[in-house]
């Protein structure tokens, strides 16, 4: 039992690796040169977020629990670069926040959050409300059935094998040229799985490890994202 548990492992920890190494975020860099001004961007959105990060994780949620400040801020620096007019935001915290603080400084911005979680959602409403943020478009998983798609998805939604599940709607709810940031790329299993549907639809997909990855991480040094830009 021992020796298949080690190989089932083995084996996911090459899919992961494969997801990560074939995926090269400077081939999106050529195509969308805009995409150089993100590390400049990351570094001011991590040194703006990062009071309200360490206030969420102490008072709201738990830094094991909450997307990881690389990863929050990141997602706003993509935002405020490529200027989404909807965006869907899977798994509700502190990325509602952060996503609504974006709408509201540009204006004309839409954002959706949905949960699997009643009872998440309803703190993330909570949270919202707080720091005066428009509590509104939160909704239990899965969207109204006649939802417009979206610019940009951030999915994070429940478990690494419920994002697994879910990943074929969630890419039907994106524009063509949609960005769609999977979260927790590195997790064996989601890794496999993710790579499978992405091939199985000739839909490239860039690591963006070098943006999320976090040495000094408590709970899982690994963490890292996976850009998708829908064809």
């Amino acid at each position: 039992m021992h020796n298949i548990l080690y190989k089932i492992k083995e084996v996911g920890s090459e899919a992961r690796a494969r997801f990560e190494q074939n995926s090269h975020i400077r081939e999106i860099l050529l195509r969308r040169p805009e995409l150089t001004q993100l590390v400049s961007e990351q570094a001011r959105a991590q040194t703006q977020l990062r009071p309200l990060y360490e206030e969420y994780v102490t008072s709201v949620s738990t830094a094991d629990m909450a997307v990881s400040l690389p990863i929050a801020s990141l997602c706003l620096a993509l935002c405020r670069i490529e200027h989404p007019k909807r965006i869907l935001d899977l798994g509700s915290g502190f990325s509602s926040f952060i996503f609504r603080m974006h709408a509201t400084e540009l204006g004309g911005c839409e954002v959706y959050s949905a949960d699997d979680s009643a009872e998440w959602l309803h703190k993330t409403r909570d949270y919202l409300i707080t720091k005066q943020m428009p509590a509104t478009n939160l909704y239990e998983w899965p969207l109204p059935k006649d939802t417009d798609k979206f610019d940009f998805i951030f999915h994070d939604l429940g478990s690494r094998h419920v994002r697994a599940d879910t990943l074929k709607e969630v890419y039907g709810l994106a524009n063509p040229g949609a960005f769609i940031v999977l979260d927790d790329s590195h997790k064996i299993g989601y890794a496999a799985r993710a790579q499978a549907f992405l091939s199985s639809i000739n839909n490239r997909y860039y690591s963006l490890r070098r943006y999320t990855f976090d040495p000094k991480a408590r709970f899982d040094p690994k963490l890292y994202a996976v850009l998708v830009v829908k064809k």
